[in-house]
């Protein structure tokens, strides 16, 4: 993979070109020729050049990866709202819409609430950063170029859209610590143990929520429980008053007819 970082940083390669458009886009296409996967990255300035510079190169460009102010600039959007939040959906339309301008293979978009990746087969996913505590942070500088240099290693590696994600924002991650750009790179050890760690600490709060569930659910069964023996209970109660309801009108009926027995034969006695 040919890496070329820092586009419209890089005088030289910025310039027009009569056939290409752009001088990097020239040199992309020349890599490509030659065998090699290409990627590029993005340098965040004011202006309008984006659009001037970076387009050109999308069509000769396997792995873009770029923040979301630069994904901005590039296709003149708005992604982060006036309040300063953004959606993960928007940033993912956005990553598949550079896909259509001309990426060949992946578009990655990172910004500092989390990442989204889109591939050029149709597949996206998204997910938070594993930013710490903000007292913690102590510097953000690099951070984006840590992200950057971890996604590299994982489309090398091969990993799934989601373990990309998940090793880049580790790798920007550490960058957190320190106030250079370089001070916090972690060793490719460090990253995966922080990473197995992590998944380790995550499966056991799954197995506590989990059981949390089988729990709460024993719980509400046992009240399912109650109410039907309550239930029962009651119509134990209502069939028993209706016996005892029974066996009283029966009473009652036999007395009025003992009673009406007795009066007629009162009534007859004198009679010959």
């Amino acid at each position: 993979i040919f890496h070329l970082g820092y586009l419209l940083l890089l005088n030289s390669l910025d310039k027009e070109d009569p056939e290409y458009g752009i001088a990097a886009a020239r040199a992309l296409d020349g890599l490509l020729k030659m065998g090699y996967e290409t990627s590029v990255d993005v340098v965040s300035e004011e202006g309008d050049r984006y659009r001037h510079v970076v387009l050109p190169c999308l069509k000769y460009t396997d792995y873009l990866i770029i923040n979301e102010v630069e994904a901005e600039n590039s296709l003149d959007i708005r992604l982060r709202k006036a309040d300063g939040t953004i959606r993960f959906s928007d940033v993912e339309a956005a990553a598949r819409r550079l896909l259509e301008l001309g990426v060949r293979k992946l578009v990655v978009i990172h910004f500092p609430e989390g990442g989204v990746v889109a591939s050029a087969d149709g597949r996206c996913c998204s997910a938070p950063s594993f930013s710490p505590a903000r007292e913690e942070i102590v510097s953000t500088v690099g951070a984006g170029d840590a992200f950057c240099a971890g996604a590299l290693y994982a489309i090398h590696e091969g990993y799934s859209l989601e373990d990309l994600l998940a090793f880049a924002a580790a790798s920007a991650r550490f960058n957190l610590f320190s106030s250079t750009s370089t001070g916090g790179a972690p060793t490719l050890e460090a990253i995966k143990k922080y990473l197995e760690t992590k998944q380790d600490y995550e499966n056991q709060i799954a197995a506590i929520e989990q059981e949390i569930e089988r729990v709460r659910d024993i719980i509400t069964d046992m009240f399912k429980q109650q109410k039907t023996y309550e239930i029962i209970d009651e119509n134990r109660k209502i069939r028993a008053q209706h016996e005892e309801d029974l066996k009283l009108q029966k009473q009652l009926d036999e007395i009025g007819t003992n009673s009406y027995i007795k009066h007629h034969e009162e009534n007859n006695q004198g009679e010959p």
